[in-house]
């Protein structure tokens, strides 16, 4: 059983997150590129108090990943300098986690 806090929450972050899901699944770009927009148009701006309490430890790890690098150009972004020194695989784990942590806001949502 979720609390209702837990159940508002996930339903105040569904939005950002499922558009980031579909960044990630059909917009331009390889999976570095993909998640770059995702992140930085969607995500960025979410603070781990703002998410359910089952997915605050996925999300901390993931906004800490992809903001460790402080960007050499105001044209590029956190993520984007992040992602540049990470391989494909690691991007793709990134993404996955976005979407194992939105299939587990629906699920929050969802569950009675």
């Amino acid at each position: 059983m979720y609390t209702s806090i837990d159940k508002q929450k996930a339903k105040g972050a569904r939005q950002r997150f499922l558009n980031a899901v579909e960044e990630l699944s059909v917009g331009e770009g390889n999976v570095k590129k993909r998640l770059d927009v995702a992140y930085m148009d969607y995500l960025i701006h979410l603070s781990v108090r703002e998410m359910p309490s089952q997915i605050e430890k996925d999300f901390q790890e993931l906004k800490s990943a992809l903001q460790r690098v402080t960007p050499k150009y105001p044209h590029r972004s956190c993520a984007c300098e992040s992602l540049g020194r990470c391989h494909n695989k690691t991007a793709s784990k990134y993404a996955k986690k976005i979407f194992d942590m939105f299939m587990t806001i629906e699920k929050i949502i969802h569950t009675e």
